[in-house]
Parts: structure tokens; C-alpha cells; sequence
């Protein structure tokens, strides 16, 4: 018969916890070493500057901008 004492209880809780934050130091440290040491792998990537459009963004106006014309010559 298996032993499933209080203390075995905490000690699997504490191996879990202590898996999960070893877990979670490994993904942070991957993260964090990503962002400082290697540049962002596409140009999509990169964060926005303000007063600029993003390509969608472009795209958009220029399709609304073609809607406009030619609802204007249509009438």
C-alpha cells in the first residue's frame, strides 16, 4: 500500500511549485535575453512609430482613397 501521508502531500506540492518556477525563470530568462541581445527576426516586428503608418494602415487608406474616386467619377 502507497504512503499518501500529509507529508507526502506537501513535499509533491512543493516539488510542482518548484518545478513551475523553474519553469517560468527559464522562459522568462529566454525572453528577456531575446529582446536585449538579438534584434527582432522580421521588420513586422518592430514597435511602431508614432506619426507613421503601419503598411495595413497605408494599404487601407489607399483602398479607400481608390473607393473615393471612383464613386466621384461614377456620379
Amino acid at each position: 500500500m502507497k504512503d499518501r501521508s500529509r507529508a507526502w502531500r506537501r513535499k509533491q506540492t512543493r516539488r510542482i511549485i518548484n518545478k513551475i518556477e523553474t519553469t517560468k525563470k527559464w522562459i522568462l530568462n529566454t525572453v528577456q535575453k531575446r529582446t536585449a541581445d538579438r534584434p527582432a527576426p522580421l521588420a513586422e516586428a518592430k514597435p511602431h512609430k508614432h506619426g507613421k503608418l503601419t503598411h495595413i494602415q497605408e494599404a487601407r487608406l489607399q483602398l479607400y482613397l481608390n473607393h473615393q474616386l471612383l464613386e466621384d467619377n461614377a456620379a
